[in-house]
């Protein structure tokens, strides 16, 4: 028996008690339901308050009877409430509790599904980036980000309805499936895609085979880890200047310089110009790299020189923290 099935059941029974003492002292004594009702309470609770009427023999029975019943029963709940406190369930449903109106509270938010090493990565780079998230995790305690201050965990199967639906999947703006498998991920996929339409996914693939068949899931972009592992390995050898940027640029809070995407507004002054004619170096200082379309092309830096830029358009850029807040300021 849980130490919570054992509190109800001392609540009961002292509940029981209670009436039971209600309506022998009515039966027994012929008083009035107010009368009795208190009789019973105080004998209950043993405060010793005194008798409400003189007791007939009978009477006096009753009472010896309910104060050896309810003795009992505040003997058995005084050791059951111990047992849950001492066991944590107290402190334990008041964390889910905490957990469940945080939960609650997240809006535009990401979702990781899984918390191992890659989901650590990940939930990383959120806290770097102030991203509000959510971990759906099958083992809390165990896990990689186990002891994250103030982490939005649900501990559930991350391709359950319900487990997605108390991480806030309707009202996320992405997910991250991250689990080990391709086949576990690629049921987060489907389950996820099916409870938010507009939901940006983005889930990992150990097997080559499967990237293909989790693209067709619902998954907006599929990440092989060893072949980028592969490609940044070569590229290191090759053209290791540019790495170096990149890590620096992406990767360093520090670094000098930073890339970064700004979605511009339909009501910018940017919208209906070019990178040239808006005069965004000069003004800026921030260079752009590329302006990545609504409708999902890219131009690249050299045909952004010359491009009209349109509401809803996302420009990449490289610059300073400085720089790149003048863009965002230029932008409106």
């Amino acid at each position: 028996m849980t130490a919570r099935v054992r509190i109800i059941l001392a609540c009961v029974l002292l509940t029981g008690v209670a009436l039971a003492g209600t309506v022998g002292f009515m039966l027994v004594e012929g008083w009035s339901f107010g009368d009795s009702l208190y009789m019973a309470v105080i004998t209950v609770s043993t405060v010793g308050y005194g008798e409400v009427r003189p007791l007939s023999d009978a009477g006096r029975l009753l009472a010896v009877g309910v104060i050896v019943v309810a003795v009992g029963a505040l003997g058995f709940s005084a050791t059951s409430i111990g047992v849950y406190l001492a066991e944590g369930h107290l402190l334990h449903e008041l964390r889910r509790k905490r957990m469940e109106r945080a939960l609650r509270k997240l809006h535009g938010h990401f979702i990781i599904c899984g918390g191992g090493r890659f989901g650590r990565e990940v939930a990383a780079e959120f806290a770097r980036s102030q991203a509000s998230y959510a971990v759906v995790d099958l083992d809390p305690e165990g896990c990689e980000l186990a002891g994250t201050p103030g982490l939005a965990f649900v501990k559930g199967d991350a391709g359950d309805d319900q487990a997605l639906r108390e991480a806030g999947v309707d009202r996320a703006k992405g997910l991250v499936a991250a689990l080990p498998g391709d086949d576990a991920n690629l049921y987060v996929v489907l389950t996820a895609r099916q409870l938010n339409r507009n939901l940006v996914i983005i889930t990992q693939a150990a097997q080559q085979r499967s990237i293909d068949k989790l693209r067709l899931a619902g998954a907006d972009r599929v990440v092989s880890p060893y072949l980028i592992a592969g490609r940044a390995m070569a590229s290191a050898l090759l053209r290791p200047s540019v790495v170096n940027f990149l890590d620096e640029a992406l990767y360093r809070e520090t670094t000098p310089l930073q890339i970064e995407q700004l979605q511009v507004p339909a009501h910018s002054d940017l919208a209906g110009q070019s990178v040239r004619t808006a005069g965004i170096g000069p003004a800026t200082g921030a260079t752009v790299v590329a302006i990545h379309r609504s409708d999902g092309a890219l131009v690249s830096a050299a045909e952004a020189l010359t491009t009209t830029v349109h509401g809803g358009d996302i420009l990449v850029a490289v610059g300073t923290t400085e720089q790149l807040q003048a863009l965002t300021d230029l932008a409106g």
